[in-house]
């Protein structure tokens, strides 16, 4: 009978499920202040609200504080260090595409915003639980299943890649090379820069005692931790990645077609557009793309295989004789 005393707890009291969305909701989405939100705040949102500000409070971070008079010392530490994050130059970024989500991103201006429920790595987001019985397992998953699609209503990321060389992504994202990456310049906006996430490999999967969270021996803090942490990590078999993500809200975005699109893209946010060496896309098809829509200043490279070794080279193709591409620091 214990077994089934476990299961009321677990799908009627919203705890895991509902606690852990809110933190997701609360933590994740860019809103001017917390605190005014609680008029729409359910009692587990306002709860994470508490959650997070007492793990900010401990991390030096930003404290979510109802008093302007509190923490002082603490906030005008937060100043400087946002500010120095705000200044700092974020690392050369790219997001390959297939041929016609490319042409589409330059048309709309606008990268389409990925799901929680669309990405391809089955554990995304997910916390695990160690130590439950049998029994919940099922419930366990569905509960697990149900924070993504909450999560998923309300955000979404955008992927980008630390590496244009290798010939992994290329042949993953850009259907076999046959499409279009894009090296982009989130300097142009420093909430951008501050809002970057680079993916940990390396860190285990994010587990939680059972027995200790059905008990409410889990502190906040630690379940605040569990939420900085979700959306930062992936399993190690990723690696070839080197993934940077922002974190998108959704109510900031353009909804078309059951889709989601930032268009919050200046000219100067792609800076160059490398053609895979299989693309049916030629320069100057591209080039008039780019104009017409206001990326003047976007230059176009050609992207070659290397006679040297296994590795993606780029070709500056503005000149009648191509000459690799020698001024350009790629990883």
């Amino acid at each position: 009978m214990r077994p089934c005393c476990c299961v009321t707890i677990v799908v009627d009291s919203r705890d895991i499920a509902g606690l852990l969305a809110d933190l997701h909701l609360t933590m994740l989405l860019p809103k001017p202040s917390l605190t005014c939100c609680s008029t729409w705040m359910s009692r587990p949102a306002r709860r994470a609200t508490k959650v997070i500000n007492r793990a900010f409070s401990a991390r030096s971070r930003m404290a979510i504080s109802k008093s302007p008079n509190r923490n002082c010392k603490r906030r005008r530490k937060f100043t400087k260090r946002k500010n120095n994050l705000a200044s700092m130059s974020s690392p050369e970024l790219y997001r390959y595409l297939r041929d016609e989500a490319a042409i589409k991103t330059i048309e709309a201006r606008a990268f389409r915003v990925s799901r929680l429920t669309e990405l391809n790595d089955p554990f995304e987001w997910r916390v695990g639980f160690d130590g439950h019985p049998p029994a919940l397992e099922e419930v366990l998953e569905k509960q697990m299943d149900g924070l993504v699609e909450l999560a998923s209503q309300d955000m979404g990321i955008i992927c980008f890649s630390h590496k244009i060389k290798d010939p992994i992504l290329w042949s993953h994202y850009t259907n076999v090379h046959r499409g279009i990456a894009f090296k982009v310049d989130l300097n142009v906006n420093p909430n951008l820069v501050s809002n970057r996430h680079d993916v940990d490999y390396d860190k285990p999967p994010i587990v939680i005692p059972f027995q200790r969270y059905i008990n409410k021996q889990v502190s906040e803090k630690e379940l605040a931790e569990v939420i900085i942490n979700l959306h930062r990590q992936k399993s190690g078999s990723w690696r070839y990645e080197q993934e940077c993500r922002l974190v998108i809200d959704l109510k900031a975005c353009k909804p078309s077609g059951g889709s989601y699109f930032w268009d919050k893209m200046p000219p100067s946010f792609i800076t160059h557009a490398i053609i895979g060496f299989r693309s049916s896309v030629n320069e100057q098809y591209l080039r008039q793309a780019l104009d017409l829509n206001g990326f003047q200043h976007t230059q176009i490279l050609k992207a070659k295989r290397s006679l040297k070794n296994y590795e993606i080279e780029l070709v500056e193709t503005t000149n009648s004789s191509p000459a690799i591409w020698r001024g350009w620091k790629t990883t």
